[in-house]
C-alpha cells in the first residue's frame, strides 16, 4: 500500500513536472522567437543606418568638393576684383594726371592768348596815337606853311590886303589830306588785327580821333602842295 502510494504520487509529480517542463519550453520558445524577431529588425535597422551613413558620406564628399570648387572661385574672382581695381586706380590716377596737364595747358594757352591780344591792343594803341600824334604835327606845320605863304604874299603887293582864294580854285589843304593819311594808317592797323585773329576791340583801349580829322565816306584823299592863289593879286 505505501508502495502504491509513493507510486502514485511520483507519477503525479512527474506529470507535473513535465507539464512544468512543457510550459518552460513554451515560454522559452516564445521568448526565442521574439528575440530573433528583435535581431532580424536590429539587423534591419543596422542595415538602413549603414545606407543612410553611405549616403550621407557621400553627400559630404559632394559638399566638401563643392566647397573646395566655390574657394577657388571665389579665390579667382578676388584676384580679378583686385587687379581690376588695381587698374581702375591706375586708370583714375593717369585720368586725373591728364585733367590736371590739360588744365594747367589750358590755362597756359588762355594766358598766351590773353597776353597776345593784349598785346595787339598795345601796338594798336602806340599805332593809333602815333597817327594821331603825326596829324597833329602834320596840321601844326600846314597852319604855319600858310601863315608864311600869306606873309611872303603880302611882302609881295605894296601895301594891299592879300586878296582871299575864290572858292572854285581853292585845293584841298595840306592838313587836310595828311589828317586823311592819319586816319587810313588807323583804319588800316585795326583791320589788320582783326585779320590777325584779334576780333573785338574794347573801346577804351581806341582813342577817338576829332571830328575834323576824320573825312567823310566817298572822299578820297588828294595829294597836292600847299597851294597859291591862282589869280595874281591885282596891282596896287
Amino acid at each position: 500500500r505505501l508502495s502504491a502510494e509513493a507510486t502514485a504520487h511520483l507519477a503525479e509529480a512527474r506529470v507535473r513536472a513535465t507539464k512544468e517542463v512543457d510550459t518552460v519550453t513554451k515560454g522559452f520558445a516564445e521568448q526565442r522567437e521574439v528575440l530573433e524577431a528583435m535581431e532580424k529588425h536590429l539587423r534591419e535597422e543596422i542595415t538602413a543606418a549603414a545606407v543612410v551613413e553611405e549616403q550621407s558620406r557621400a553627400q559630404r564628399d559632394a559638399l566638401e568638393q563643392e566647397n573646395a570648387r566655390a574657394e577657388e572661385t571665389l579665390a579667382s574672382s578676388r584676384q580679378a576684383w583686385e587687379k581690376e581695381t588695381q587698374l581702375l586706380k591706375e586708370r583714375l590716377g593717369d585720368a586725373e594726371t591728364a585733367a590736371t596737364n590739360a588744365k594747367g595747358a589750358g590755362q597756359a594757352k588762355s594766358r598766351a592768348q590773353q597776353m597776345e591780344k593784349q598785346r595787339e591792343i598795345e601796338r594798336l594803341e602806340a599805332e593809333l596815337k602815333a597817327a594821331l600824334d603825326a596829324t597833329k604835327h602834320a596840321r601844326g606845320l600846314s597852319s604855319n606853311r600858310g601863315v608864311s605863304l600869306r606873309q611872303i604874299h603880302s611882302s609881295s603887293d605894296t601895301g594891299g590886303p592879300p586878296h582871299p582864294p575864290s572858292p572854285s580854285t581853292t585845293r584841298p589843304s595840306s592838313s587836310n589830306h595828311i589828317s586823311s593819311l592819319g586816319t587810313s594808317s588807323a583804319s588800316a592797323a585795326v583791320t589788320s588785327a582783326t585779320t590777325s585773329g584779334l576780333t573785338s576791340l574794347p573801346e577804351e583801349h581806341v582813342p577817338s580821333l576829332p571830328e575834323e580829322h576824320v573825312r567823310p565816306s566817298g572822299v578820297e584823299a588828294v595829294a597836292c602842295p600847299l597851294a597859291t592863289p591862282s589869280s595874281p593879286s591885282p596891282p596896287p
